[in-house]
């Protein structure tokens, strides 16, 4: 028995050492025993289905020897064969396992794109080994034999650790080209195997972007107008073939029969310092009654400066050219308060245009009313007492019986920066919650020639004057030689309530210990401890007097009342 035990002791460990370990788990039927009462009336149909499919076969059979049909017989010969081929197949997976099993694979990165500057830094590549692979004295040591890159590039070879080899290039990568990195056997301990000696990579290829469009129009010169274009390049470009491949067509111009033998428009090529970006513009274009559009094209096959596949995607874009009556337009009309060296807000009316207007242009084409509060009859319809007038309201329906109501602003222009400005601002004074009406006459000239088409006109409400209250000065200090005085501003207020704490001078260190922020304004932590434990409390209020609604009115807060002979009088605020 012994030897019997200690013989499928040995064959199992033969099996083990060429197949690997096994495991076991117990099989169906045994589960089934196990819970036998439970599952009877289960397969007891199970069982039923099974003879009765038996009978039927048997019964085909019978009357398959009556017809004299044969049995379909097993080929032997084939079966082995395909027996036969899944033990080669299982074999050769076998073998293939055991000699893969102790190999140290090799991988590798991909360099990046090289930023473009005056002093290229292209990326490094890192061929990566799953487990140590150097020899340790060439660790840390540039390499002169044993590796090297095809196409050939100048760089060092160095270990920088046991299982990293790192390939460091004085040139630029050519961009899009596979790269082989090949490993002598000499360059390896003896006992080290690797799965390869030799990694391949692609640098990231030469490609070509349409980074912006526009139409330009020359802020000095009202004649110079352009379709301009900035193309992005991921390397240095071939400046020759790439302005071979550009080409400009506007759609209002001939462009030949059937669009051949049209001419391109002229245009020009700059580029930076670098050949990574180009800037195409146009020979100066006039300006057409209606829109119209200036196509820009670059054939696929763009090169790069150095050796590299090409381009292989056309870049296309179309750049609107305005029209004589379509450039100029309103962008908005805001009524707004602006607050002046005195703290005062100001009545300000900002409008907005697309294109650059002289002051006096616009002077001119504009009127500024007040809408009356009533509302007169008008096509028929009743008056209105006390109107609701909206920002929503269809300023097309303010005809000759409205305006004859409504008030005329006085409106003060703003300086502006130069002398054709898109943003002019005016000044004017209207009673606050009321509605003006804005309008601007069509044919309002810009720069450039460009004529406003359309009258613009809007409802707008003049906002509300805020209530105001705020300490003037900036900082935290003052001095005790000094006024020893606050200045406050106020607007639209009938008092002030000044509120003070002086800080007791032996709970100064509370002060710095339960507070967070700054100085200025410093919050508590605790909400068990606040001002009121560490400070004498003192309330003022202060009437003011009447004034204009808006008026900005001043008052100054004297601590000389709360600074008493003695330092423990004196401190902090």
């Amino acid at each position: 028995m012994k030897l019997l035990s200690g013989a499928i002791k040995a064959v199992f460990g033969i099996l083990s050492k060429l197949f690997g370990s096994f495991s076991w788990s117990p099989p169906p039927w045994l589960d089934f025993l196990r819970h036998f009462s439970s599952n009877i009336r289960a397969r007891r149909a199970v069982i039923t289905t099974a003879v009765r499919d038996y009978v039927e076969r048997q019964r085909a059979q019978r009357d398959q020897r009556k017809t004299g049909a044969q049995p379909r017989r097993v080929d032997f010969k084939r079966l082995g064969t395909v027996i036969l081929a899944v033990f080669v197949v299982f074999a050769l997976v076998m073998w293939y396992a055991a000699h893969r099993r102790g190999l140290i694979q090799v991988s590798g990165s991909v360099p990046e794109l090289t930023k473009l500057e005056d002093v290229l830094k292209p990326d490094p590549v890192r061929i990566l080994f799953s487990g140590s692979a150097a020899r340790l004295d060439m660790i840390g040591k540039p390499l002169t034999k044993g590796v090297t890159i095809s196409p050939a590039i100048e760089g060092e070879w160095t270990w920088v650790k046991d299982n990293v080899l790192l390939f460091r290039p004085k040139t630029d990568w050519l961009p899009g080209t596979k790269y082989t990195v090949r490993m002598d056997s000499s360059l390896f301990p003896d006992h080290v195997r690797l799965s390869s000696h030799s990694h391949s990579f692609t640098t990231p290829p030469f490609r070509a972007e349409l980074a912006s469009t526009e139409f330009y129009q020359d802020p000095e010169d009202p004649k110079i107008k352009k379709v301009i274009a900035t193309v992005k390049f991921t390397h240095p470009v071939d400046a020759a073939d790439f302005e071979k491949r550009i080409r400009l067509e506007r759609a209002d111009q001939k462009t030949g029969f059937m669009g051949i033998g049209g001419k391109s428009w002229p245009f020009t090529v700059s580029y930076d310092k670098y050949k990574g970006e180009a800037y195409i513009q146009s020979k100066a274009v006039d300006i057409p009654e209606k829109d119209t559009t200036m196509s820009i094209s670059i054939d696929s096959g763009v090169r790069p400066m150095r050796d590299g596949p090409s381009s292989d995607k056309k870049l296309e874009a179309q750049v609107t050219i305005p029209g004589k009556y379509n450039f100029l337009r309103v962008e908005s009309a805001e009524l707004s308060l602006v607050r002046n060296e005195r703290y005062e807000p100001e009545q300000v009316l900002v409008i907005n245009t697309t294109a650059g207007v002289q002051e006096a242009e616009l002077v001119k084409n504009l009127s500024v009313m007040v809408l009356p509060k009533d509302l007169p009859p008008v096509q028929g319809e009743e008056g209105k007492k006390n109107y609701k007038w909206s920002e929503s309201s269809d300023p097309s329906k303010i005809g000759p019986e409205i305006l004859a109501l409504s008030t005329s602003l006085k409106l003060k222009p703003l300086p502006r920066d130069r002398e054709y400005a898109e943003l002019h601002s005016f000044k004017y004074s209207a009673p606050a919650g009321r509605y003006m009406y804005v309008k601007l006459n069509k044919g309002i000239k810009s720069f450039g020639g460009y004529e406003l088409a359309k009258v613009y006109d809007a409802i707008l409400r003049v906002p509300e004057l805020p209530q105001e209250l705020g300490i003037m000065s900036e900082g935290s200090i003052l001095s005790l030689r000094g006024e020893k005085k606050l200045s406050v501003y106020t607007r639209d207020l009938e008092a002030i309530r000044f509120e003070l704490g002086r800080v007791v001078p032996q709970d100064i260190n509370h002060l710095v210990s339960q507070t967070r922020g700054d100085i200025k304004s410093p919050s508590f932590t605790n909400y068990n401890f606040s001002e009121e434990n560490i400070s004498e409390r003192f309330t003022e209020v202060r009437r003011l007097s009447r004034a204009e609604s808006g008026r900005t009115q001043y008052a100054t807060l004297d601590f000389s009342r709360y600074l008493k002979s003695g330092p423990e009088h004196r401190g902090l605020f």
